[in-house]
């Protein structure tokens, strides 16, 4: 069985380098398969260098998707093989595939869901040096922490993450007009990859409402104040 389905990827890569060119995205177990596979992996890790060194696939080169030499740094890569890229949770990546395309690449494969997906599936993924990522708020934490009378807003956001930075001013608006009237938790998704799976958080920013430990509202994606205000009923 392993070997008709080494031989039916091998095939696949084959179809899709020739003719059309092609940008896909593929599933955790799917892309696993695939670069397992390659021979001499063109593998890229878009994340930034601190995200990269908490974590990574093994075999990954680490460009970040933001940096001023991010297209720069693909010019060595070989144009017809197929060119793997992942970040977080898929954004960045996706981003980074319509990129490559348009510089020449023919074959490019996305990892649908990103080291969040990955890390889900339980597959290994190796540091840098003596590396180690902050453990993050606990399970046992957040439980305390959500149960309240007064609602709880909950986010979780990244540094990276364009829609997070635009609603940041927003978001720090609210919290300063708070006055006891509800509870906000911001968490940040590149150090909370544990609650992040027992909640089932696949994609950010991804915000909570709880009241008495129970959640009320869920929203992902950018969101405007007076919806906020809503939700919270102040």
């Amino acid at each position: 069985m392993t070997n008709i389905k080494a031989i039916f990827i091998i095939i696949l890569l084959a179809t899709t380098s020739c003719g059309s060119s092609a940008q896909k995205a593929i599933p955790v177990a799917q892309f696993q398969e695939m670069i397992k596979q390659q021979e001499a992996v063109q593998l890229v890790d878009v994340r930034t260098a601190e995200e990269f060194a908490g974590g990574h696939v093994k075999g990954a080169l680490n460009i970040d998707f933001h940096s001023a030499s991010f297209v720069e740094s693909f010019s060595k890569m070989e144009k017809d093989r197929p060119v793997f890229v992942y970040c977080l949770s898929g954004g960045r990546s996706a981003n980074a595939a319509k990129q490559l395309m348009g510089i020449g690449f023919t074959d490019v494969y996305d990892m649908k869901g990103g080291m969040i997906a990955w890390k889900r599936a339980e597959l290994p993924t190796e540091t840098v040096g003596n590396a180690t990522k902050p453990a993050g708020l606990s399970k046992e934490s957040y439980d305390k922490m959500i149960q309240s009378d007064i609602p709880v807003l909950v986010n979780f956001y990244a540094p990276w993450c364009g829609p997070c930075r635009k609603m940041k001013p927003m978001l720090e608006e609210l919290d300063n007009e708070a006055n006891g009237k509800f509870t906000f938790l911001k968490l940040n998704a590149d150090e909370n990859d544990e609650l992040m799976k027992y909640l089932n958080v696949a994609e950010i920013p991804m915000f909570f409402i709880y009241k008495n430990g129970k959640i009320t509202w869920q929203h992902i994606g950018l969101i405007e104040k007076d919806v906020l205000i809503k939700e919270l009923g102040l």
